[in-house]
């Protein structure tokens, strides 16, 4: 009979199984790859979206139609400006107001902006503004760029999903000259002259220009030769030389936009009765981002179901109702356009470079559309003091900036007051900010500056710093342009608004 120690057969099985595992630690890699199975191929078809022809409930149908509502909200609203503006039929001032240009063209003002403005909210008075729309699918746009010398300037390039196209501006070093913004689509040759190219994702984009203007009479002067360069214009019209326009000039047109200047609220770009009928040109006009086509096809089948069920399209009609009332109302409000940052204040922290927070977007859209990007401007919204009540003009409040502590910019920085719907409040002093372009702002001994924020005017010695309230809520926005680290990265946080007795 065949016999064996257990001992020794542990021992030898043991020393097998080292002499495997050394053998295969030995091997070399691709030996080792060889022994195991691919991974299979990942498939880069999309796949496949909602059945048409579902029977949806209407729940189903409402609600989903408000996360609609909330992610084309600012897309539907540059759709609708850029439709007002396809019909102006020239370079002018709405109302004597606002800046209006015909498409691929841009209007530039010669001051601050009027108080009564009411196409755009949270407007400011720190620079000289100019605006355009462009509608690449006709062919590129042109825009000039003049010798601003130490000037703080820049210029904003967003596209339709009010995204920026890249930097033009003090703080990337761009030189003066010519450049060119295309559409998704162009295949164009780059005329000689041109110093850079911004290429939209979208046919309808827009140009804002900015340029740093003091509270003075002698800076408005010092301004004027510039302003006249600031252009925009077809590509067929570029030359390669610097054109010039007395914008001081425009004609009055009627407001295109329907609405009289002053009206109180922002102009009403987006009317919920009518956004899921305008969505489908709006989803063609703007094609999906990277992984958005399964979001597309959502919404389409929406669309879809309302296109053939007229009880459907009504759900989807009153649900943009409901949520322009339940959460544009809400999302207005600067204390839901960003992240607490400290001290009663708020911060976007991704402004025209929103991706895919659509949250962010449709807030930054209804509250203060045309933000640039953070590392351009930095912003702060506060609604409530240090003991977090609502400001209100029946209360008296003070921001004091101790020694060395005023907003770190390259740039400016200002402090602006606004009524409830994000717009200038009128008072005696037409007065609605305060900041670098102040150069009569008085500083304590100790080398503070204090600002007091109320209704009633101060004492003579304090009028200087004073920015006036309105009598009932209000609510204040700071301004920091050409940002440096400390706000980039978060260390610097304005002083808290304290109610004073």
């Amino acid at each position: 009979m065949l016999r064996f120690r257990s001992d020794r057969f542990d021992l030898v099985v043991h020393s097998t199984l080292i002499a495997a595992a050394s053998l295969l630690l030995a091997a070399p890699p691709m030996a080792l790859a060889q022994t195991a199975k691919p991974p299979a191929a990942v498939s880069k078809t999309v796949p496949p979206g909602p059945v048409a022809g579902t029977s949806m409930p209407d729940s189903y149908i409402r609600n989903l139609a408000k996360m609609a509502y909330v992610w084309g909200w600012p897309l539907v609203n540059l759709h609708n400006r850029h439709l007002v503006f396809s019909k102006v039929p020239e370079n002018g001032l709405g109302d004597g107001v606002l800046p209006v240009a015909p498409l691929n063209s841009l209007t530039m003002l010669t001051d601050y902006i009027k108080p009564e403005e009411r196409a755009v909210a949270t407007p400011n008075q720190d620079v000289v503004y100019g605006f355009g729309i462009f509608s690449l699918d006709k062919g590129p746009a042109v825009f000039q760029v003049p010798d601003f010398g130490n000037r703080f300037w820049v210029y904003q390039l967003g596209n339709q999903r009010t995204d920026t196209l890249g930097g033009v501006g003090k703080m990337y070093g761009s030189k003066p000259g010519f450049y060119m913004v295309v559409g998704p689509d162009w295949k164009g040759t780059v005329p000689k002259g041109i110093k850079a190219v911004f290429r939209s994702p979208t046919n309808i984009a827009y140009i804002i220009p900015r340029a740093f203007l003091d509270d003075t009479a002698e800076d408005r002067k010092a301004v004027q030769p510039l302003v006249s360069q600031i252009m925009a214009y077809p590509l067929s019209e570029y030359d390669g030389k610097m054109k010039s326009k007395d914008w001081s000039k425009m004609p009055t047109l009627a407001d295109p936009a329907g609405g009289k200047q002053g009206s109180g609220a922002e102009t009403q770009w987006v009317k919920p009765e009518a956004f899921f009928a305008e969505l489908p040109a709006v989803m063609k006009e703007v094609p999906p981002q990277p992984g958005e086509e399964a979001l597309y096809g959502w919404f389409r089948s929406l669309l879809d179901a309302a296109a053939k069920d007229p009880r459907s399209a009504e759900t989807l009609k009153q649900a943009a109702i409901d949520a322009d009332k339940e959460m544009m109302t809400e999302m207005h409000q600067y204390s839901r356009a960003g992240v607490p940052v400290g001290n009663g204040w708020v911060a976007p922290m991704n402004g025209a470079e929103f991706g895919t927070d659509y949250y962010s977007r449709a807030a930054a859209a209804k509250a203060n559309i045309f933000v640039n990007p953070r590392r351009e401007s930095a912003y702060y919204g506060a609604e409530y003091d240090g003991d977090q009540k609502r400001l209100n003009g029946a209360s008296s409040y003070q921001i004091t900036f101790a020694k060395g502590n005023l907003p770190p910019v390259n740039g400016f920085w200002s402090m602006t007051l606004y009524d409830k719907a994000h717009f200038f409040a009128p008072n005696a002093l037409n007065r609605f900010s305060l900041g670098t372009k102040n150069k009569d702002l008085v500083y304590g001994a100790d080398g503070s500056l204090t600002l007091y924020v109320q209704h009633e005017r101060p004492a003579a010695d304090k009028v200087a710093n004073w920015l006036p309230a309105p009598a009932d809520e209000f609510e204040l926005f700071l301004r920091a342009y050409w940002p440096k680290e400390d706000i980039l990265k978060n260390k610097w946080v304005p002083p808290v608004v304290t109610k004073v007795q």
